[in-house]
Formats: structure tokens, C-alpha cells, sequence
């Protein structure tokens, strides 16, 4: 009975950890995709609508959050451009 316990509650603390792993991945996440319209205002080429458009794109994606956020600064600007570009190729 013992042993029976033991394993329950083995089982139901790897659950509840990958439970709060996910919850704080979220979280990061979400962080992430707050500081993304914030990091776009440093590229003064891009107009609001711009900069909400790529908000949507970026942010749909984990990784292509994952990437603008992982760029260097000078690197950002083009990397946003592009995404813009083939957006926009895309809708037409």
C-alpha cells in the first residue's frame, strides 16, 4: 500500500511540474509578444499600421518570435521587412 502511494504521488508531482513549466512558458511568451511593439518603434521606417501588422505575423508564430527577439538590434529592421514583404505578397 505503501509503494502504491508512493507512486501517486511520484506521478502527481511530475504532473503538477510540467503543469508549471508550461504556465511560465506562457507567460514568457506573452512577455515576449508585449516587448515586440515596443522594439518596433526603434525602426522608424515602419508606420502603426506596419507595426501592428507585425505584431500579428510575428506574434502568431513562436518562432518567429523567437527569431526577432534572438537578432541583434541593426538586424531587426530587415528581418521585419522582410516579413512585411512576404506578407504582403501573400495577400495579393
Amino acid at each position: 500500500m505503501t509503494t502504491l502511494f508512493g507512486e501517486f504521488f511520484k506521478s502527481t508531482g511530475e504532473r503538477l511540474e510540467t503543469i508549471a513549466q508550461r504556465i511560465g512558458y506562457d507567460k514568457d511568451i506573452g512577455t515576449a509578444r508585449k516587448q515586440v511593439f515596443e522594439m518596433l518603434g526603434g525602426i522608424q521606417s515602419l508606420t502603426l499600421v506596419d507595426k501592428l501588422d507585425v505584431c500579428e505575423i510575428i506574434g502568431a508564430k513562436i518562432e518567429w518570435l523567437e527569431i526577432f527577439m534572438g537578432l541583434p538590434e541593426d538586424a531587426r529592421s530587415v528581418y521585419v521587412h522582410r516579413v512585411l514583404d512576404r506578407h504582403r505578397a501573400c495577400l495579393l
